[in-house]
C-alpha cells in the first residue's frame, strides 16, 4: 500500500492543515470544527483507496509515507491527531512554568542542560536588587517566551528533539528572576537565547557557540558581536516573523543525535581566550606561555584545557578560530586593551647583526664575562632597553626571524667578537674531535693519581691526554649527546665502568646498585655501634660491620635516605636513622641538630618571655 508522488503530497497537505489546526488549538467548538475538516478528507482518501475498512495501522501506514518527518509524539492516526490537540492545548494553559516546559522538552527528545552560572551578563551600571535591609518591591512581568518559540519551530519542520537546551542559573542580586535559556539548533547551526521575563532581550546566534561565551560576556558585549544579534520583542508575531527571516532558506543538515552533539568540543572563542589570558595575568602578575600548562583561570579553566592546546589551535586555525595567529599576538592585544606590560619579542623590529656584537663587546667589556643565550637582559649596548634579553636574541639568530639570517648563534657571535678583537672567547661547541680511547687513558690516569673515578662534576681534567684542555662536565655532554666525534648514548660513568672490568679495578655505577633494605641498614648501623662504641655519620668511611660490610659507604646510605634513592623513601638520613635504632635498643645516641634546633627554639621563647 503506497502512494504516488502526487497522492502523498496531497495527503501531506491534509496531514499539515490539520496539525496546524493542533497548533492553534483553543478547545473552542470552532476550533474542533476547524480540526474536522481536513481530517474528514484523510478518512475519505483512505477509504476510497482501500477495500476495507479502515484500521489504526493503515492510517499510520499512510501518515509514515505522506509525513515521515513528523514530531515524534505524534500519534498518526484520526483519534491521534484529536488527542494532540488536547495534549498542547493543555501545554499551553500550563506554559508559564518554566519546569513544565523543562519536562515537555525532555519528554520530546531535547537534550536539556542546566548550566552552573548566570548567562547573559549585566553590563556594569544596569539596575540591580539592592542589598539593604529594607525589601525592595519589582514588578516582574513574564510571557511564554520558551514554549511560543518551540511551537514555532515545530512549524517549519524542527521539533524538540532536534534542539539542545541549556538552562543558565539566576542570580538573587539580580533583578532578573527567570533564566536566560539557550537553544541551539545544530540542524541549521543557529541558535537563540531566551529570557520569559519582559524586558531582557532575546539574541540570536548566526553559529553555535560555547556556552561559556553567553556565560561571561555582558549584553553590551554581545550585541557588539558580528555573529551575534539582538532580535528585539515587541510581540509574538513581530518576534517571530524577525526569527523566521533568518531561518528561512538555511541549509539544513539530516537528523543529529542532538546528545552526541552537544558532547562533541564547541568550537573555542577569541574573546574567551582573552578573558582566560586577563585572569591569569591579574591573578598570578605574569603572562602565560605554552609551556604553562593548564588553564587555571577565566572562562577555560576546566582541567582538560592547556595553554598549548589553545596556542595550537589558534595557529592552525582549527576549531572555529581565525588561521596564522597565536598566543603571543592575543597576549599583546589584551595588553593594549588594558593597559598592561606584555612585550612580545616577536612583534619587535628587526635586529642587526652589527648591533648584536655591540652589545656583546660591551657586556664583556663591563662583566668580564660572555654572555650566555639561557637567560637575563641585555645590560649594554644598543639594544639595553630593559626588555630585550639574551634568549631573545639568541632565538632570532638560531630561527632567522626579525631580519635575521638564521643559523647562527649567540656563540658564534661571541667567538666573532672574540676574534676580531684578540679576546678569550673559548667555544666548546668549536673544540677539536674527542677520541673515546684518550678520554680512557684520562679516566684511568686520573684514577691512579687520585684513587678516585672521575665523575662530570670533578672540574678541569688534570691528568692523562686531556690535562688541561678539557673539562669532565663538557665530555660527559659529549659522550651522552653525540658531538665531537662521538657516538653518543654513553656517560663518563658507563666509561667508567667498562674501564673497570677491562683494568680488574672496583668501580660502583650508583645507577646500577642493587636496592637498599632499610632492616639491614639499621643491622649495620647497630653491629657498628656495638663494634666501634660509637654511631656512624656521613663523614666515617666505608661499611665495616654488619650486612653491608664493605659493599657500601656511610655517606652513600644517607644520600640515599635522603633523596629516596635505591628503593627508599625520601626525607630521612643517617642521624634519623641512628636515632631509631638507638630507640628501639635501649641506646644513648643524640641527634644533634634537633639538639641544636630544641636549644634556639627554647633560646628564643625565653627571650620572648622577657619581652614581655
Amino acid at each position: 500500500m503506497f502512494l504516488n508522488d502526487e497522492q502523498k503530497q496531497r495527503f501531506r497537505g491534509w496531514l499539515q492543515a490539520a496539525y496546524g489546526v493542533v497548533q492553534e488549538f483553543d478547545g473552542s467548538e470552532a476550533a474542533q470544527d476547524r480540526l474536522m475538516e481536513p481530517l474528514a478528507l484523510m478518512d475519505s482518501f483512505m477509504r476510497s483507496n482501500a477495500s476495507q475498512d479502515i484500521d489504526p495501522s493503515l492510517e499510520r501506514l499512510f501518515t509514515q509515507v505522506a509525513w515521515p518527518e513528523a514530531p515524534r509524539d505524534f500519534e498518526r492516526t484520526i483519534n491521534g491527531i484529536i488527542e494532540q490537540s488536547w495534549q498542547f492545548y493543555e501545554r499551553l494553559t500550563n506554559a508559564n512554568s518554566l519546569d513544565f516546559v523543562f519536562s515537555q522538552l525532555e519528554k520530546g527528545g531535547a537534550n536539556v542542560l542546566y548550566r552552573d552560572r548566570t548567562m547573559v551578563q549585566t553590563d556594569d551600571g544596569q539596575l540591580q536588587e539592592g542589598r539593604s535591609d529594607e525589601k525592595q518591591t519589582y514588578e516582574v512581568k513574564t510571557a511564554p517566551r520558551l514554549a511560543f518559540l518551540i511551537k514555532k519551530l515545530s512549524e517549519i519542520g524542527i521539533y524538540t528533539d532536534d534542539l539542545i537546551v541549556h538552562v543558565g542559573k539566576t542570580d538573587p542580586n539580580m533583578m532578573r528572576v527567570h533564566p536566560y535559556v539557550l537553544v541551539q539548533i545544530p540542524r541549521l547551526g543557529k541558535e537563540i537565547n531566551i529570557c520569559d521575563q519582559i524586558g531582557e532581550t532575546p539574541f540570536m546566534g548566526h553559529s553555535i557557540h560555547d556556552p561559556l561565551l553567553w556565560e561571561y560576556l555582558s549584553k553590551d558585549q554581545l550585541k557588539a558581536r558580528d555573529d551575534i544579534e539582538a532580535i528585539a520583542f515587541y510581540n509574538e508575531s513581530q518576534w517571530w516573523n524577525d526569527i523566521q527571516s533568518i531561518l528561512t532558506g538555511q541549509e539544513r543538515k539530516p537528523k543529529q543525535n542532538v546528545r552526541r552533539v552537544a558532547a562533541t568540543k564547541f568550537p573555542l572563542d577569541l574573546e574567551l581566550i582573552k578573558d582566560s589570558i586577563l585572569a591569569h595575568r591579574l591573578t598570578t602578575g605574569i603572562w602565560p606561555g605554552q609551556k604553562t600548562g593548564l588553564v587555571q583561570y577565566g572562562p577555560y579553566a576546566d582541567n582538560i584545557t592547556t595553554w598549548t592546546a589553545l596556542h595550537l589551535a589558534l595557529h592552525k586555525g582549527s576549531r572555529g578560530l581565525p588561521i596564522g595567529t597565536s598566543l603571543s599576538t592575543i597576549m599583546q592585544a589584551v595588553s593594549d586593551e588594558r593597559g598592561l606590560d606584555y612585550f612580545n619579542h616577536q612583534a619587535q623590529d628587526n635586529l642587526d647583526i652589527g648591533e648584536i656584537k655591540e652589545c656583546i663587546l660591551q657586556h664583556y667589556r663591563a662583566t668580564q664575562r660572555w654572555p650566555s643565550g639561557k637567560k637575563g637582559l641585555v645590560q649594554y649596548g644598543p639594544y639595553a632597553n630593559g626588555k630585550t634579553t639574551w634568549l631573545a636574541l639568541d632565538s632570532s639568530l638560531r630561527e632567522g626571524v626579525r631580519g635575521l639570517p638564521g643559523n647562527a648563534s649567540l656563540a658564534a657571535l661571541n667567538q666573532e667578537v672574540s676574534d676580531e678583537h684578540g679576546l678569550n672567547y673559548f667555544n666548546h661547541l668549536r673544540q677539536n674531535p674527542l677520541d673515546i680511547h684518550t678520554i680512557k687513558q684520562s679516566i684511568l690516569k686520573h684514577y691512579q693519581t687520585t684513587k678516585q673515578w672521575p665523575t662530570h662534576q670533578s672540574g678541569n681534567v688534570e691528568y692523562g691526554p686531556y690535562a688541561n684542555k678539557e673539562t669532565w662536565l663538557g665530555i660527559d655532554s659529549a659522550l651522552r649527546s653525540g658531538v665531537r666525534g662521538l657516538p653518543g648514548g654513553s656517560s663518563i660513568a658507563k666509561v667508567n665502568e667498562a674501564l673497570s672490568i677491562e683494568h680488574g679495578l672496583q668501580y660502583r655505577n650508583i645507577k646500577k646498585l642493587e636496592l637498599l633494605n632499610i632492616d639491614l641498614i639499621e643491622e649495620s648501623i647497630l653491629q657498628h655501634r656495638k663494634a666501634t662504641a660509637k654511631w656512624p655519620s656521613v663523614t666515617s668511611s666505608d661499611i665495616q660491620y654488619g650486612p653491608y660490610a664493605g659493599q657500601e659507604n656511610w655517606k652513600g646510605i644517607h644520600n640515599a635516605l635522603n633523596m629516596g634513592l635505591r628503593g627508599l623513601s625520601s626525607g630521612s638520613s643517617l642521624a634519623a636513622l641512628c636515632e631509631t635504632v638507638s630507640q628501639k635498643h635501649n641506646l644513648d645516641y643524640v641527634n644533634r641538630k634537633k639538639q641544636k634546633n630544641f636549644e634556639i627554639k627554647r633560646k628564643l621563647t625565653h627571650f620572648e618571655v622577657l619581652v614581655k
